[in-house]
């Protein structure tokens, strides 16, 4: 899985990489992860943050770090191979 996220971030654009790179240092962040609007996905474990076009999901982990999943430009499949 991280592989294919990394794959990923070497095709998009440089600007769009930064704005996500700044949502995922503060997801990292407990204080400022609390300023993110994250919303939960009906009947799953994941959550999701909007950054831009780009949705980033993600679940807690026991100890309250987290554990990326997926990072993918929105469209109709986004949410389906959960």
């Amino acid at each position: 899985m991280l592989y294919r996220i990394e794959k990923f971030f070497a095709r998009i654009p440089k600007k769009h990489l930064a704005q996500i790179l700044a949502t995922l240092k503060c997801l990292k962040d407990s204080v400022c992860r609390k300023s993110l609007k994250i919303d939960a996905l009906t009947g799953t474990k994941y959550l999701k943050v909007r950054s831009g076009r780009y949705r980033i999901l993600f679940h807690l982990q026991k100890d309250g770090s987290i554990s990326l999943d997926d990072v993918s430009l929105r469209n109709e499949s986004t949410y389906k191979n959960l």
